[in-house]
């Protein structure tokens, strides 16, 4: 059932999905293409109706740069100079972009009593919101039940104009990627986190985390 908010409940949320990085330390046009649209669709909701507002940028890489900081420089010269942009910084794929990122919220906001909604805006290629939605989709009710207090039913994907084709979708890839995640036959969660250098700190909150994943 859709909850009766106020305003001052509902935070709005974007996340920006990385793309790895041309030679190891430069944002593709792919890339600048989402961060851009990213600030645009920020400013036509602004213009529209004001919330708080925070922005994800998510992506780790495998190059000399990582992804997330060199989007976050970007973008914060697009958006309000105030504005709170955090760094996802260990996802190496569009699941892991997704569960990573969903964490960092967790982390922030599910022991506290406010934020009673999040306006989630995920964005990404167009040729790859597909995939991107498939994987939301499969993770949402894992998700809402980590936050047992706060409704995530309000989604929204923007996809962000190339000249790509959209991409075939595997999807034998995507269920053996999702089974990754969610089979604890397949996987150790600390274990996993601590080859993906989570900090140590976070280690127990992920574990705890990953138990509403597996299924």
């Amino acid at each position: 059932m859709k909850m009766n908010l106020i305003q001052n409940e509902k935070l709005r949320i974007f996340l920006t999905l990385g793309l790895k990085l041309e030679q190891g330390q430069f944002m593709h046009n792919h890339l600048l293409e989402r961060m851009n649209h990213t600030a645009k669709v920020y400013q036509i909701l602004e213009n529209r109706n004001k919330l708080q507002s925070l922005f994800i940028v998510s992506g780790r890489g495998n190059g000399i740069k990582i992804e997330s900081n060199e989007m976050a420089s970007y973008l914060q010269s697009k958006i309000k100079k105030n504005s709170t942009i955090l760094q996802e910084n260990k996802s190496m794929n569009t699941a892991e972009n997704l569960i990573f990122s969903y964490f960092l919220l967790w982390k922030l906001y599910n022991k506290q009593q406010s934020i009673r909604d999040f306006e989630m805006h995920i964005v990404t290629s167009d040729y790859h919101i597909e995939r991107t939605q498939i994987l939301y989709y499969t993770f949402r009710p894992n998700f809402q039940k980590a936050f047992s207090q706060i409704n995530l039913e309000n989604i929204y994907f923007h996809p962000s104009p190339t000249q790509m084709q959209k991409e075939i979708i595997n999807y034998r890839f995507i269920i053996n990627q999702i089974q990754q995640y969610t089979n604890p036959a397949l996987i150790n969660w600390k274990q996993f986190a601590k080859e993906r250098q989570f900090e140590n700190q976070d280690l127990d909150l992920i574990e705890e985390f990953s138990s509403y994943l597996i299924k």
